[in-house]
């Protein structure tokens, strides 16, 4: 039976303390209030966490980071560190052997560093950009995938050439590219670095019914060119109202299973993300989307593996846990 503190410090029974002035069952449905914990759970029971690791991109270097990895094996080595400390799955991409500040995506480096971490961990998820100007390359790269990104950028301001590599695309080519990833039987990850980029995506592949559900999108802020975040103000605002733009879409094409990852990248580092799982959603963590630990200091991450571990703790910490690879198959409709 609840009961009531005074000021004086002593504790009486609720139905002692009104028995002169309240009801019976004026006093139950007191007793019944007041021993309530909180108010009824107003948010769903979250899925598990979707946590994927960017290990390393297409032009953060060792200038920046000094453990950024180059070659292959490095790597390589880098995915199988952050697939141990409990990563969902891998984005990758090879960099020159010739030049390694510079992007390279061929088939054969991706089947060399896919290959050498499957030796390991045979079920490891991966996925990563297929963004040549040759397609038939484009679809060898994808067979050894499982998901890739669609650009909707209707302008990039930051790097729009990187290496060899093209990367923007107009609304025919971002459908057909769409197209081509679902028939042969891949995910579509709708990638957007800003808000104009989300209007893009429902004009340019909800609007033409070109995405099949369960639709999936990956949030990309505070790199060059995209929306900013130079704040911890900005941050959280940033992550609140474009996790709110996409949902509105899931909620008016009818897609009660549509998910999003929010990368931790450039100065806002961890903090984008940890708001996005806070808000039910999933994290990219990793060195290609910024070269720092902490959003107050130029200190690098050491390690893949780290950072990784770091999301771990505190998805398990506010009773989220991590989805294993079947299980982010599952929740954002990979087919095998």
């Amino acid at each position: 039976m609840g009961g009531l503190k005074l000021a004086n410090g002593e504790k009486v029974e609720i139905k002692e303390y009104f028995k002169e002035t309240v009801s019976a069952p004026t006093i139950r449905l007191i007793e019944k209030e007041m021993v309530k914990l909180s108010e009824d759970p107003w948010m769903p029971d979250p899925l598990p966490t979707l946590v994927t690791c960017a290990v390393c991109g297409a032009f953060n270097t060792r200038y920046e980071n000094p453990n950024h990895p180059y070659t292959n094996e490095e790597i390589a080595e880098e995915c199988i560190g952050a697939l141990e400390a409990g990563a969902s799955s891998i984005h990758i991409h090879p960099r020159s052997p010739i030049l390694p500040i510079l992007y390279t995506p061929r088939y054969w480096m991706y089947k060399t560093i896919i290959e050498r971490v499957k030796e390991h961990i045979p079920n490891a998820l991966f996925d990563g950009c297929i963004v040549t100007p040759d397609w038939e390359e484009n679809q060898k790269i994808l067979s050894l995938l499982e998901m890739t990104p669609v650009n909707t950028w209707a302008s990039f301001v930051g790097m729009a050439i990187i290496g060899e590599v093209s990367i923007a695309l107009g609304p025919e080519k971002c459908m057909e590219k769409a197209k081509m990833i679902q028939d042969m039987g891949k995910k579509v990850q709708v990638a957007v670095y800003s808000a104009g980029d989300i209007h893009n995506a429902e004009r340019w592949l909800h609007r033409t019914n070109v995405l099949e559900k369960p639709f999936h999108y990956i949030i990309l802020p505070a790199l060059p060119g995209c929306t900013p975040c130079t704040s911890l103000e900005d941050t959280f605002l940033t992550t609140l109202a474009e996790i709110r733009m996409i949902r509105d879409i899931f909620k008016r094409y009818h897609d009660p299973d549509g998910s999003i990852i929010m990368c931790c990248a450039g100065r806002a580092t961890m903090h984008l993300g940890m708001m996005s799982v806070l808000m039910g959603e999933g994290i990219r963590v990793g060195m290609e989307d910024t070269p720092i630990s902490y959003p107050w200091s130029d200190e690098p991450i050491p390690s893949n593996k780290q950072t990784v571990e770091r999301i771990v703790k505190f998805c398990e910490g506010i009773g989220r846990g991590v989805a294993t690879a079947d299980e982010f198959r599952s929740i954002i409709g990979i087919k095998r």
